[in-house]
């Protein structure tokens, strides 16, 4: 207690602004434990000081987490290491949201439900997890976070077994209801874990991104030969989490794909990474503008086509931000068209659509990428929504979701985990595009020119035909 009374007594040296702050990390032990667990400071230090303002006053603090003393400004901190202002805020406000993700899941919690049932909403719930459950269950990311990858793992390896097989057809000689139902949620549960175990730190992941770029797999491989182009816009969203140690595997897979949609998947992966961070955004943008020698004509379009509009998305990431929620708003407005007059949920234009609800049906968006012309150039345009999104940006509110809600039948898992099953056994044949002025209308209905939609993506042979 003695260095507490000798730091309360040392804070005249500090404005009054300045004393409050640190009186207020004085008295949060809780966000002290967690800026000095964060901020991993040498082992032999055993005082730190933490800046209250850039160049002083600073508060040296033990590593016990005991106040010594406040320095004035233009004090010597001495050998003490020092944590700047501007992570410690950093750090208060990931403390904050802790706060507030942990005070939902209270809320969301049903009487007697234990924290075990809240987690088992991560694939209870398939496709209809709300915004408020996935906040709630996140507030336990930092401790749950490599189970959770785990989990994502283990079932996209079932899922990815399940779409080599023809599936049976549902019903009464098919696949069983419940089994049918259980297959449904474990493919949705994927996505739900692939942001809850990227959302936060990352180090545990450190052994197995080392692996994948030992065998040049990238982050996302797995989720995106599933087809759905709403579980692999989640696994580039963790990719951009994740940010440098993927960008060398994302450059070996850009330069050898096995086909169009792993070449899709390489430039996706660099492309957020670059759009998320500053500092690799240079090196990402030359891998993917750099000429290379394909070993086929349709690859050597679909690489042609995917620079060129992702050098559109570093020019301006906030217009293309808009267009794709743009999107969204008309994507909405389809799905709540089934809803009553009055209801609140339902727009009268595409303009009302507020926002965050565009958003979020933007990136719920679910394409078949095996037989859907549209698929990869959807997910292009996603890139810069995907870079700069939060995790919750992926759901719909509570009671959004439950008025949008499709109800699911067996064939629903029939469609979903026979996509690929259907395109091994019975290939479609290729289909000349249809001729349209490049700057008239898409025939698709996106109100985008055509030279600028279908006409920059789908329109080449290997994207319409799923290459």
């Amino acid at each position: 207690m003695g260095h507490d009374h000798h730091f309360l007594q040392r804070l005249d040296r500090a404005s009054r602004a300045e004393a409050e702050f640190a009186l207020a990390l004085y008295r949060d032990h809780e966000a002290l434990k967690f800026i000095l667990d964060s901020a991993r400071v040498p082992p032999e230090a055993e005082r730190i000081a933490l800046e209250i303002t850039p160049g002083g006053p600073h508060v040296i603090v033990q590593r016990d987490g005991h106040f010594v003393t406040c320095l004035g400004s233009g004090m010597s901190v001495g050998p003490h290491p020092v944590v700047p202002r501007a992570r410690i805020d950093g750090w208060l406000a990931a403390v904050a949201d802790l706060r507030a993700r942990s005070k939902m899941a209270a809320l969301v919690k049903r009487p007697g439900e234990g924290i075990g049932g809240l987690f088992g909403r991560v694939v209870e719930r398939a496709d209809n997890l709300s915004r408020e459950e996935f906040i709630g269950i996140s507030a336990w990311q930092s401790l749950l976070a490599p189970e959770w990858y785990d989990e994502a793992r283990q079932d996209l390896v079932r899922a990815l077994q399940w779409t080599h097989e023809p599936l049976p057809r549902c019903g009464r000689r098919g696949l069983p209801a419940d089994s049918a139902y259980a297959r449904w949620k474990l493919f949705w549960a994927i996505g739900h874990q692939w942001l809850l175990a990227t959302m936060g730190s990352r180090d545990y992941m450190a052994a197995h991104l080392a692996d994948l770029e030992r065998i040049q797999v990238t982050f996302s491989a797995g989720v995106a030969m599933l087809g759905s182009t709403r579980l692999s816009m989640r696994a580039w969203w963790g990719a951009a989490r994740i940010g440098k140690p993927l960008v060398a595997v994302a450059k070996q897979r850009l330069a050898a794909p096995t086909d169009v949609r792993d070449l899709v998947d390489a430039a996706m992966t660099l492309a957020v990474i670059g759009l998320r961070h500053a500092g690799l955004r240079a090196e990402t943008r030359k891998a993917l503008a750099a000429p290379r020698q394909y070993g086929s004509e349709e690859l050597a379009q679909g690489a042609a086509v995917i620079a060129e509009e992702i050098a559109r998305a570093f020019d301006d990431p906030e217009a293309y931000d808009r267009s794709f929620v743009d999107m969204g708003r008309e994507l909405y407005v389809e799905r709540s068209a089934h809803l009553p007059a009055g209801s609140p949920w339902r727009f009268a234009c595409a303009a009302d659509v507020p926002d965050d609800l565009a958003r979020t049906v933007a990136l719920g968006c679910d394409k078949d990428s095996f037989s859907d012309d549209h698929a990869a150039g959807y997910a292009l345009w996603s890139v810069a929504t995907i870079a700069k999104a939060k995790a919750e940006d992926f759901y719909l509110p509570r009671e959004v979701e439950r008025a949008l809600r499709t109800p699911w039948t067996p064939e629903r898992t029939e469609e979903l985990l026979g996509r690929r099953a259907r395109r091994c056994l019975r290939p479609e044949p290729k289909r000349a595009a249809t001729t349209v002025g490049r700057n008239d209308p898409c025939a698709c209905g996106s109100g985008r020119k055509h030279k600028k939609c279908c006409g920059g993506w789908a329109g080449h042979s290997a994207m319409a035909a799923g290459a």
